[in-house]
Protein backbone atom coordinates (compact mmCIF):
# COMPACT_ATOMS: atom_id res chain seq x y z
CA UNK A 1 0.00 0.00 0.00
CA UNK A 2 1.57 3.36 -1.03
CA UNK A 3 2.23 5.99 1.61
CA UNK A 4 0.34 9.28 1.82
CA UNK A 5 2.01 12.58 0.98
CA UNK A 6 0.37 15.99 1.49
CA UNK A 7 1.32 18.68 -1.01
CA UNK A 8 -0.03 22.15 -1.84
CA UNK A 9 -3.30 22.37 -3.77
CA UNK A 10 -2.96 24.86 -6.62
CA UNK A 11 -4.72 26.23 -9.68
CA UNK A 12 -3.82 23.15 -11.70
CA UNK A 13 -5.78 21.03 -9.19
CA UNK A 14 -9.10 22.83 -9.50
CA UNK A 15 -10.57 20.10 -11.70
CA UNK A 16 -9.84 17.67 -8.85
CA UNK A 17 -11.52 20.01 -6.40
CA UNK A 18 -14.57 20.36 -8.64
CA UNK A 19 -14.89 16.60 -9.12
CA UNK A 20 -14.79 15.94 -5.39
CA UNK A 21 -17.15 18.73 -4.34
CA UNK A 22 -19.58 17.87 -7.16
CA UNK A 23 -19.62 14.28 -5.95
CA UNK A 24 -20.60 15.54 -2.49
CA UNK A 25 -23.33 17.81 -3.90
CA UNK A 26 -21.82 20.97 -2.41
CA UNK A 27 -22.88 23.44 -5.16
CA UNK A 28 -19.28 24.69 -5.45
CA UNK A 29 -18.46 26.58 -8.66
CA UNK A 30 -15.08 27.01 -10.32
CA UNK A 31 -15.22 30.70 -9.38
CA UNK A 32 -15.79 29.68 -5.74
CA UNK A 33 -12.69 27.48 -5.85
CA UNK A 34 -10.57 30.22 -7.38
CA UNK A 35 -11.74 32.69 -4.75
CA UNK A 36 -10.87 30.27 -1.93
CA UNK A 37 -7.37 29.78 -3.32
CA UNK A 38 -6.84 33.52 -3.71
CA UNK A 39 -7.95 34.16 -0.14
CA UNK A 40 -5.65 31.56 1.47
CA UNK A 41 -3.31 29.78 -0.96
CA UNK A 42 -1.03 28.52 1.82
CA UNK A 43 -3.96 26.74 3.50
CA UNK A 44 -4.92 24.51 0.56
CA UNK A 45 -3.72 20.89 0.47
CA UNK A 46 -4.12 17.69 -1.48
CA UNK A 47 -3.12 14.17 -0.51
CA UNK A 48 -1.29 11.84 -2.86
CA UNK A 49 -1.30 8.06 -2.43
CA UNK A 50 1.53 6.88 -4.64
CA UNK A 51 0.91 8.47 -8.03
CA UNK A 52 -2.80 9.16 -7.44
CA UNK A 53 -4.68 12.13 -6.01
CA UNK A 54 -6.49 10.82 -2.92
CA UNK A 55 -8.15 13.81 -1.25
CA UNK A 56 -8.21 17.51 -0.47
CA UNK A 57 -8.60 19.83 2.52
CA UNK A 58 -8.26 23.57 3.02
CA UNK A 59 -8.17 26.14 5.81
CA UNK A 60 -8.52 29.88 6.07
CA UNK A 61 -7.20 31.89 9.03
CA UNK A 62 -8.58 35.09 10.51
CA UNK A 63 -7.25 37.00 13.50
CA UNK A 64 -8.85 34.79 16.17
CA UNK A 65 -10.05 31.65 14.38
CA UNK A 66 -9.19 29.34 11.49
CA UNK A 67 -11.82 27.46 9.48
CA UNK A 68 -11.10 24.04 8.00
CA UNK A 69 -13.17 23.24 4.94
CA UNK A 70 -13.39 21.18 1.75
CA UNK A 71 -12.18 18.06 3.56
CA UNK A 72 -12.89 15.20 1.15
CA UNK A 73 -11.17 11.84 0.75
CA UNK A 74 -11.80 9.92 -2.46
CA UNK A 75 -13.96 6.85 -1.92
CA UNK A 76 -11.24 4.38 -2.91
CA UNK A 77 -8.77 5.89 -0.44
CA UNK A 78 -10.87 5.99 2.72
CA UNK A 79 -9.57 4.11 5.74
CA UNK A 80 -5.94 4.48 4.63
CA UNK A 81 -4.81 7.45 6.71
CA UNK A 82 -5.55 10.09 4.06
CA UNK A 83 -8.00 12.00 6.23
CA UNK A 84 -5.57 12.03 9.15
CA UNK A 85 -2.79 13.39 6.96
CA UNK A 86 -5.02 16.15 5.60
CA UNK A 87 -6.48 17.27 8.93
CA UNK A 88 -2.98 17.35 10.45
CA UNK A 89 -1.83 19.57 7.56
CA UNK A 90 -4.72 21.97 8.19
CA UNK A 91 -4.09 22.04 11.93
CA UNK A 92 -0.42 22.69 11.28
CA UNK A 93 -1.38 25.64 9.08
CA UNK A 94 -3.67 26.99 11.82
CA UNK A 95 -0.87 26.62 14.38
CA UNK A 96 1.49 28.55 12.10
CA UNK A 97 -0.96 31.47 12.20
CA UNK A 98 -1.15 31.31 16.02
CA UNK A 99 -4.95 31.42 16.15
CA UNK A 100 -6.46 30.12 19.39
CA UNK A 101 -9.57 28.56 17.85
CA UNK A 102 -10.21 26.21 14.92
CA UNK A 103 -13.71 25.53 13.58
CA UNK A 104 -15.27 23.40 10.85
CA UNK A 105 -18.57 22.04 9.60
CA UNK A 106 -18.63 18.24 9.72
CA UNK A 107 -20.71 16.08 7.42
CA UNK A 108 -23.23 14.17 9.53
CA UNK A 109 -21.75 10.94 10.82
CA UNK A 110 -18.13 12.08 10.50
CA UNK A 111 -18.04 13.89 13.86
CA UNK A 112 -16.21 10.99 15.64
CA UNK A 113 -13.31 11.37 13.19
CA UNK A 114 -12.85 15.02 14.13
CA UNK A 115 -13.32 14.30 17.82
CA UNK A 116 -10.14 12.22 17.66
CA UNK A 117 -8.30 15.48 16.92
CA UNK A 118 -9.82 17.39 19.82
CA UNK A 119 -12.87 18.91 18.13
CA UNK A 120 -16.14 19.27 20.04
CA UNK A 121 -19.69 19.60 18.79
CA UNK A 122 -20.95 23.19 18.99
CA UNK A 123 -24.36 23.22 17.27
CA UNK A 124 -26.21 22.09 14.12
CA UNK A 125 -25.24 24.04 11.02
CA UNK A 126 -28.52 24.25 9.15
CA UNK A 127 -29.11 24.54 5.41
CA UNK A 128 -32.11 26.14 3.73
CA UNK A 129 -33.15 26.49 0.07
CA UNK A 130 -35.57 28.85 -1.63
CA UNK A 131 -36.10 30.48 -5.00
CA UNK A 132 -35.98 34.24 -5.29
CA UNK A 133 -39.19 36.20 -5.67
CA UNK A 134 -41.55 38.57 -3.91
CA UNK A 135 -41.29 42.29 -3.43
CA UNK A 136 -37.97 43.67 -2.20
CA UNK A 137 -38.13 45.18 1.27
CA UNK A 138 -36.54 48.46 2.30
CA UNK A 139 -32.91 47.39 2.56
CA UNK A 140 -30.66 49.52 0.37
CA UNK A 141 -27.58 48.85 -1.75
CA UNK A 142 -24.24 49.13 0.02
CA UNK A 143 -22.45 52.35 -0.93
CA UNK A 144 -18.87 52.07 -2.24
CA UNK A 145 -17.74 54.35 0.60
CA UNK A 146 -19.12 52.02 3.30
CA UNK A 147 -16.62 49.15 3.04
CA UNK A 148 -14.74 50.15 6.19
CA UNK A 149 -17.94 50.72 8.16
CA UNK A 150 -19.27 47.34 7.02
CA UNK A 151 -16.10 45.57 8.17
CA UNK A 152 -16.21 47.29 11.55
CA UNK A 153 -19.88 46.41 12.03
CA UNK A 154 -19.21 42.77 11.14
CA UNK A 155 -16.18 42.53 13.42
CA UNK A 156 -18.16 43.84 16.37
CA UNK A 157 -21.01 41.42 15.68
CA UNK A 158 -19.18 38.11 15.06
CA UNK A 159 -16.10 38.87 17.24
CA UNK A 160 -13.40 38.18 14.67
CA UNK A 161 -12.07 40.01 11.63
CA UNK A 162 -13.16 38.60 8.28
CA UNK A 163 -12.89 41.89 6.41
CA UNK A 164 -10.74 40.48 3.59
CA UNK A 165 -13.47 37.94 2.76
CA UNK A 166 -16.17 40.62 2.84
CA UNK A 167 -14.04 42.92 0.67
CA UNK A 168 -13.51 40.11 -1.87
CA UNK A 169 -17.22 39.31 -2.07
CA UNK A 170 -18.29 42.95 -2.38
CA UNK A 171 -15.71 43.61 -5.11
CA UNK A 172 -16.85 40.56 -7.05
CA UNK A 173 -20.59 41.08 -6.56
CA UNK A 174 -21.16 44.80 -5.86
CA UNK A 175 -24.83 44.61 -6.92
CA UNK A 176 -25.50 41.87 -4.33
CA UNK A 177 -24.60 43.80 -1.16
CA UNK A 178 -27.42 45.34 0.90
CA UNK A 179 -27.67 47.21 4.20
CA UNK A 180 -30.28 48.53 6.59
CA UNK A 181 -29.32 51.87 8.11
CA UNK A 182 -30.39 53.97 11.03
CA UNK A 183 -29.24 57.36 9.81
CA UNK A 184 -25.54 56.92 9.03
CA UNK A 185 -25.27 53.80 11.22
CA UNK A 186 -25.43 50.29 9.75
CA UNK A 187 -27.89 48.04 11.60
CA UNK A 188 -27.49 45.00 9.38
CA UNK A 189 -26.20 43.77 6.05
CA UNK A 190 -26.54 40.83 3.68
CA UNK A 191 -24.34 39.70 0.81
CA UNK A 192 -25.21 37.27 -1.95
CA UNK A 193 -23.18 35.68 -4.71
CA UNK A 194 -23.58 33.47 -7.72
CA UNK A 195 -22.60 29.84 -7.16
CA UNK A 196 -22.93 26.51 -8.89
CA UNK A 197 -26.43 25.04 -9.11
CA UNK A 198 -27.52 27.52 -6.44
CA UNK A 199 -26.57 31.05 -5.51
CA UNK A 200 -25.53 31.73 -1.92
CA UNK A 201 -27.18 34.16 0.49
CA UNK A 202 -24.79 35.09 3.27
CA UNK A 203 -23.38 36.42 5.37
CA UNK A 204 -26.41 38.09 6.88
CA UNK A 205 -25.60 39.95 10.08
CA UNK A 206 -28.19 42.09 11.85
CA UNK A 207 -29.41 43.47 15.15
CA UNK A 208 -30.92 40.43 16.94
CA UNK A 209 -33.19 42.60 19.07
CA UNK A 210 -35.06 43.75 15.96
CA UNK A 211 -35.67 40.70 13.70
CA UNK A 212 -37.27 43.00 11.18
CA UNK A 213 -33.80 44.10 10.09
CA UNK A 214 -32.71 40.60 9.07
CA UNK A 215 -36.10 39.96 7.47
CA UNK A 216 -35.83 43.13 5.38
CA UNK A 217 -32.37 42.10 4.18
CA UNK A 218 -33.42 38.58 3.18
CA UNK A 219 -36.60 39.82 1.50
CA UNK A 220 -34.57 42.36 -0.47
CA UNK A 221 -32.15 39.73 -1.77
CA UNK A 222 -35.00 37.39 -2.77
CA UNK A 223 -37.04 40.14 -4.37
CA UNK A 224 -34.11 41.62 -6.30
CA UNK A 225 -33.27 38.29 -7.96
CA UNK A 226 -36.60 36.58 -8.77
CA UNK A 227 -36.34 32.98 -9.94
CA UNK A 228 -32.76 32.58 -8.77
CA UNK A 229 -32.20 29.46 -6.68
CA UNK A 230 -30.69 30.33 -3.28
CA UNK A 231 -29.12 28.36 -0.48
CA UNK A 232 -28.22 29.64 2.97
CA UNK A 233 -26.11 28.27 5.85
CA UNK A 234 -27.70 29.15 9.20
CA UNK A 235 -26.01 28.78 12.62
CA UNK A 236 -28.14 26.57 14.83
CA UNK A 237 -27.04 28.24 18.06
CA UNK A 238 -30.09 30.53 18.21
CA UNK A 239 -33.58 29.20 17.30
CA UNK A 240 -34.73 32.61 16.03
CA UNK A 241 -32.39 32.42 13.06
CA UNK A 242 -33.83 29.19 11.66
CA UNK A 243 -37.35 30.38 12.45
CA UNK A 244 -36.81 33.50 10.32
CA UNK A 245 -35.93 31.48 7.24
CA UNK A 246 -38.75 28.99 7.74
CA UNK A 247 -41.23 31.86 8.10
CA UNK A 248 -39.95 33.29 4.82
CA UNK A 249 -40.70 30.06 2.97
CA UNK A 250 -37.29 28.44 2.93
CA UNK A 251 -37.13 24.64 2.89
CA UNK A 252 -34.74 23.06 5.38
CA UNK A 253 -32.43 20.44 3.89
CA UNK A 254 -29.74 18.16 5.30
CA UNK A 255 -27.63 19.97 7.93
CA UNK A 256 -24.03 19.57 9.00
CA UNK A 257 -22.44 19.90 12.46
CA UNK A 258 -20.42 22.91 13.59
CA UNK A 259 -17.39 21.83 15.63
CA UNK A 260 -14.60 23.70 17.42
CA UNK A 261 -11.18 23.06 18.92
CA UNK A 262 -9.01 25.15 21.25
CA UNK A 263 -10.40 28.28 22.89
CA UNK A 264 -14.18 28.67 22.78
CA UNK A 265 -15.26 31.47 20.43
CA UNK A 266 -19.00 32.09 20.36
CA UNK A 267 -19.99 34.01 17.27
CA UNK A 268 -22.88 35.85 18.88
CA UNK A 269 -26.57 36.33 18.15
CA UNK A 270 -26.04 38.75 15.28
CA UNK A 271 -25.11 36.10 12.67
CA UNK A 272 -28.35 35.09 10.92
CA UNK A 273 -26.49 33.43 8.04
CA UNK A 274 -22.86 32.43 7.54
CA UNK A 275 -20.65 33.49 4.68
CA UNK A 276 -20.46 29.76 3.88
CA UNK A 277 -19.36 26.53 5.47
CA UNK A 278 -15.94 27.25 3.95
CA UNK A 279 -15.35 30.73 5.32
CA UNK A 280 -17.48 31.10 8.45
Amino acid sequence: MPGVDVVPLGESDLDLGMRLTDAEGWFRSLADWRRLLRLEPAGAFKARAGSEDAGIACAIAYDRVAWIHSMIVGTRFRGRGVGRALIEACLGFAASRAVPTVKLDSVLGVEPFYERFGFRVEFPSRRFHRDGGGSPADAEPLRPTEARALAAFDRGAVRYDRSRVLDALVREFPDRAFVVRDGPRIRGYALARLGGARSFLGPCVADPDDPGVAEALVRTVLGTFPGERFRVCVPGSHPATARLFRDLGFEEVKPSTRMWRGARLEEGRWAFAASSAEKG
